[in-house]
């Protein structure tokens, strides 16, 4: 395993500045051990929680735009702001790679930020497969345990709860993440997977990032009410 990622472990992040938790801290992190590739890189965080970069956003890509000077594209269902390239799209597991390309998103973007709380996980799947970003985040569903593969259907129109019916479990996105050439690298308890590109870590060791079971105390967390709709 790479020092600096033996040494997340070690690494108290306390609190980010402008997401939720401290994602992003712990991007700066990352990318000070990764090389980008786009001039100036490249950030994608969808879905997006308000019409301002700071203003009740908690975005992940916040401090990577406003003080790191990334370029940006943001997407949300709800709201829109040309100022700051946040776009008003329903996305969906059909039209998201069209999505990218009408802005003109390259094959290879540093980072995109997933978090929709529905149809996740079928989202991250036909993204993965067409961009091969350094790292993706996707929102985990933290109250389904550490052993089962779950997720909601594939179906848009389902709406967004106040129960544990949404997104998808740790173990269904780690699937997805192994199965196209990516590897968890870190978990922010009960908010979001880091998934990092393989190759970008592949140090040739039998363990080349933390196994899953090390991440079963951020699962199984009743967070939530009991699901009411069985059918999803």
């Amino acid at each position: 395993m790479l020092s600096w990622v033996k040494n997340l472990n070690k690494i108290n992040f306390g609190s980010g500045k402008f997401s939720e938790s401290y994602q992003d801290k712990l991007l700066d992190y990352i990318f000070s051990n990764i090389k980008t590739t786009n001039t100036p890189p490249l950030c994608i965080e969808f879905g997006y929680s308000s019409n301002s970069l700071t203003k009740k956003s908690f975005a992940n890509t916040s401090k990577l735009i406003i003080e790191k000077g990334w370029n940006s594209l943001l997407l949300d269902k709800n709201n829109e702001n040309p100022e700051i390239n946040l776009q008003k799209h329903l996305l969906t597991s059909e039209n998201i790679c069209k999505i990218f390309r009408k802005y003109n998103v390259p094959k290879e973007p540093e980072y995109i930020s997933i978090d929709i709380d529905s149809i996740d996980l079928w989202i991250f799947e036909s993204l993965i497969k067409k961009y091969k970003a350094k790292l993706f985040s996707v929102e985990y569903n933290c109250n389904f345990p550490i052993n089962r593969s779950i997720t909601i259907k594939n179906d848009p129109s389902i709406p967004i709860n106040t129960d544990r019916a949404f997104g998808a479990s740790l173990k269904a996105l780690n699937q997805v993440a192994e199965n196209n050439g990516y590897v968890l690298l870190w978990v922010v308890e009960e908010l979001d997977a880091f998934f990092i590109r393989r190759d970008l870590i592949n140090d040739k060791s039998s363990l080349i990032s933390y196994p899953l079971t090390k991440w079963e105390y951020a699962t199984n967390i009743p967070a939530m009410e009991p699901i009411k709709n069985k059918d999803i």
